[in-house]
């Protein structure tokens, strides 16, 4: 029987050796219990996890995987890493889970949102990003089986519906296409709008960051948001809400991987 902790694990799935994913990894492990690395390398401060015992449902999705991205590689392992993921749970029988990419630093015990997670099957930041988000195994179940139907029913609506996306883009010669962002807005919008919680949203003035690169229309922004330390804690103005928010993670998205070591607060 599968089991919800009281200490909710935090898990990074990586590919290769990067300094920044132990940077990653010391920062959650500052303020979380358990961090897990699920990973063809070993990092210190966690626990290592080898990839290669939980691809099964990966190896079963690449077959009927079709690109429709300039991006490559790159793309399949976004969504590879969910089935990894989801048969990871599965197997070691753990029931829930927040996930964050490796580019992401946080400054939370995830743990102390628990009541706020239990109304939901998984969360995403802006109703499409995976990169700071809680999952059930339930949820990730849906969601897993909701892209094998996409990519194995070539014929269907949803298909075409994605590969036009793809289309339009290389029309207008612009990069990326369909991603695992562009499923998880899909599922969420038309497949499971209630059970999908959004973490970017602000509570008790305190939210989940989307992208430092990013004002989101929101914050304070000088080419990336503009953070200061308060108490430890990182924080940002909205001009919008004049006033303050303090953010659990910050996602050093892109370019901005070099800033991890200065944004950290772990000793």
């Amino acid at each position: 029987m599968s089991q919800k902790t009281s200490n909710i694990p935090v898990i990074l799935i990586h590919r290769g050796k990067h300094d920044y994913v132990q940077t990653c990894i010391n920062q959650a492990k500052f303020y979380n219990k358990k961090v897990i690395v699920i990973s063809d390398s070993e990092y210190e401060n966690c626990d290592n996890v080898d990839i290669l015992g939980y691809t099964t449902h990966a190896d079963e999705f690449r077959k009927y995987y079709t690109p429709l991205s300039t991006l490559g590689d790159y793309e399949l392992f976004c969504f590879l890493r969910w089935f990894i993921l989801y048969e990871y749970m599965t197997k070691e029988n753990i029931d829930d889970v927040f996930y964050i990419d490796s580019d992401v630093l946080l400054y939370h015990n995830i743990s102390d949102d628990k009541d706020f997670f239990k109304n939901y099957i998984f969360t995403l930041i802006l109703r499409s990003v995976g990169c700071t988000s809680y999952f059930t195994t339930s949820g990730l179940k849906m969601f897993c089986k909701f892209l094998f139907e996409i990519y194995q029913k070539k014929d269907s609506y949803e298909f075409a519906k994605i590969a036009s996306h793809y289309k339009v883009r290389q029309e207008f010669n612009l990069p990326g296409g369909v991603c695992d962002m562009t499923l998880f807005e899909y599922f969420a919008r038309y497949k499971c709008s209630v059970g999908v919680g959004e973490l970017s949203n602000i509570h008790n003035d305190t939210t989940y960051d989307h992208n430092i690169n990013d004002s989101d229309n929101m914050y304070e922004f000088d080419g990336i948001k503009k953070i200061e330390f308060i108490d430890n804690k990182p924080h940002c103005y909205s001009p919008v809400l004049d006033k303050k928010i303090q953010f659990k993670s910050i996602h050093f998205q892109g370019g901005s991987k070099h800033l991890m070591d200065q944004y950290k607060t772990y000793e």
